[in-house]
Protein backbone atom coordinates (compact mmCIF):
# COMPACT_ATOMS: atom_id res chain seq x y z
CA UNK A 1 0.00 0.00 0.00
CA UNK A 2 1.17 3.53 -0.77
CA UNK A 3 0.15 6.72 0.97
CA UNK A 4 -0.36 9.85 -1.06
CA UNK A 5 -2.27 13.09 -1.13
CA UNK A 6 -4.52 15.06 -3.44
CA UNK A 7 -2.73 18.28 -4.33
CA UNK A 8 -5.86 20.44 -4.35
CA UNK A 9 -5.48 20.94 -0.60
CA UNK A 10 -2.27 22.87 -1.33
CA UNK A 11 -3.84 25.81 -3.17
CA UNK A 12 -1.31 28.40 -4.26
CA UNK A 13 1.62 25.98 -4.31
CA UNK A 14 3.62 25.25 -7.44
CA UNK A 15 3.97 21.76 -8.92
CA UNK A 16 7.52 21.57 -7.54
CA UNK A 17 6.45 22.67 -4.06
CA UNK A 18 3.76 19.97 -3.99
CA UNK A 19 6.18 17.23 -5.07
CA UNK A 20 8.87 18.46 -2.66
CA UNK A 21 6.37 18.47 0.22
CA UNK A 22 5.27 14.93 -0.62
CA UNK A 23 8.87 13.70 -0.79
CA UNK A 24 9.92 15.45 2.43
CA UNK A 25 6.94 14.03 4.33
CA UNK A 26 7.18 10.43 3.20
CA UNK A 27 4.32 10.32 0.71
CA UNK A 28 4.87 7.82 -2.10
CA UNK A 29 2.44 9.40 -4.55
CA UNK A 30 0.47 12.52 -5.39
CA UNK A 31 -2.79 12.90 -7.26
CA UNK A 32 -2.24 16.20 -9.04
CA UNK A 33 -5.17 18.57 -9.32
CA UNK A 34 -5.56 19.38 -13.00
CA UNK A 35 -8.93 21.10 -13.24
CA UNK A 36 -9.24 24.29 -15.28
CA UNK A 37 -7.83 27.25 -13.35
CA UNK A 38 -10.21 29.81 -11.91
CA UNK A 39 -13.14 29.97 -9.56
CA UNK A 40 -15.72 27.23 -9.31
CA UNK A 41 -18.68 26.64 -7.06
CA UNK A 42 -17.33 23.44 -5.58
CA UNK A 43 -14.67 22.99 -2.93
CA UNK A 44 -11.14 23.24 -4.36
CA UNK A 45 -12.58 24.22 -7.75
CA UNK A 46 -10.02 25.98 -9.89
CA UNK A 47 -7.02 24.64 -7.97
CA UNK A 48 -4.55 23.23 -10.46
CA UNK A 49 -0.94 22.07 -10.23
CA UNK A 50 -0.78 20.57 -13.70
CA UNK A 51 -1.83 22.18 -16.98
CA UNK A 52 -2.84 19.16 -19.06
CA UNK A 53 -3.09 21.08 -22.33
CA UNK A 54 0.35 22.68 -21.97
CA UNK A 55 2.06 19.46 -20.95
CA UNK A 56 0.36 17.31 -23.60
CA UNK A 57 1.54 19.70 -26.31
CA UNK A 58 5.19 19.75 -25.22
CA UNK A 59 7.38 16.65 -24.91
CA UNK A 60 9.95 18.60 -22.88
CA UNK A 61 7.31 19.45 -20.27
CA UNK A 62 6.21 15.82 -20.12
CA UNK A 63 9.81 14.74 -19.52
CA UNK A 64 10.27 17.48 -16.91
CA UNK A 65 7.26 16.31 -14.89
CA UNK A 66 8.34 12.68 -15.14
CA UNK A 67 11.97 13.42 -14.27
CA UNK A 68 11.11 15.72 -11.37
CA UNK A 69 8.84 13.12 -9.79
CA UNK A 70 11.37 10.35 -10.36
CA UNK A 71 14.15 12.46 -8.83
CA UNK A 72 12.00 12.98 -5.72
CA UNK A 73 10.84 9.33 -5.67
CA UNK A 74 7.18 10.36 -5.86
CA UNK A 75 4.69 8.81 -8.27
Amino acid sequence: MKFGLLSSILDGWSFEEVIDFAAENGFACVELACWPRGKAERRYGGVSHFDVDAVAADDAKIRYVQDYCKQKNVE
